[in-house]
């Protein structure tokens, strides 16, 4: 991650992950395994959701990564369903009480509803 390496694996203001009163926290360098990227990039979860019969409880945002994806994925899945859209960007679901807060409202409730 950087603001000023254009050879980074994610190069730009990544507020996040340059942020020490967020992610860039010591214990974590900065580091990343560019090794993950094909795994992660190519990885499509579409193709199987079919075949998923579990209830499911999907969190998002519209700003979160791949949105379309998950409407996509959500439309396709074969067992009980509900999908939540939140406000934010991606990275606000790692630390932002505005996310993070109904999110876990909708988990829990998901979870005594469903075990």
């Amino acid at each position: 991650m950087s603001a000023t390496d254009e050879t980074a694996a994610m190069y730009g203001p990544w507020d996040y992950y340059l942020n020490p009163d967020r992610g860039a926290i010591p214990e974590w360098g900065g580091r990343f395994a560019v090794m993950a990227w094909p795994g992660w990039l190519t990885y499509d979860p579409i193709l199987v959701a079919d075949q998923i019969t579990q209830p499911v409880q999907i969190v998002h945002s519209h700003h979160g990564a791949v949105p379309d994806g998950t409407e996509q994925f959500y439309e396709r899945l074969a067992g009980p369903k509900d999908i939540t859209w939140i406000a934010g960007e991606q990275l606000d679901f790692y630390d932002q009480p505005a996310q993070i807060n109904p999110a876990i409202r909708d988990v829990l409730n998901h979870f005594h509803d469903t075990l």
